[in-house]
């Protein structure tokens, strides 16, 4: 995958760069549904740079790793949730709550989402 320049995830060293390609891994073997790979990610001019590419999970469940834990690293992880006081909830439970972002095909959905007083 080469993507224009910005849209990389650029790791500070080896070792953050594993760290966040662990996490890809673990998701995976978790049983998420993997639809956008930054793995394979290549910088044009700096073959030896330790990036990742926008790496986009589906399915994924509150229980797995790559929802309950910081990655520092270009990972998106979908849980699907039924209505707002569900995703709510969720973050509540989040010991983070800091990657929550709702996607929606409701409008009405959406304007309320903006009264939420946040932290919830």
């Amino acid at each position: 995958m080469v993507l224009k320049k910005g849209s990389d995830g650029a790791c500070g060293h080896k070792e953050h760069k594993e760290k966040v390609l662990g996490y890809i891994e673990k998701g995976i073997q978790e049983g998420a549904k993997l639809i956008l790979d930054g793995r394979n990610f290549k910088v044009d001019g700096y073959p030896n740079g330790f990036y990742i590419g926008p790496t986009i999970f589906d399915e994924v469940h509150p229980e797995m790793a790559i929802a309950k834990e910081e990655i520092f690293g270009p990972v998106v992880a979908l849980i699907h949730v039924k209505n707002l006081d569900e995703g709510l909830k969720l973050i509540e439970k989040s010991e983070y709550g800091n990657a929550a972002c709702l996607y929606t095909t409701n409008g009405k959905t959406a304007r309320n989402s903006s009264t939420v007083q946040w932290p919830v």
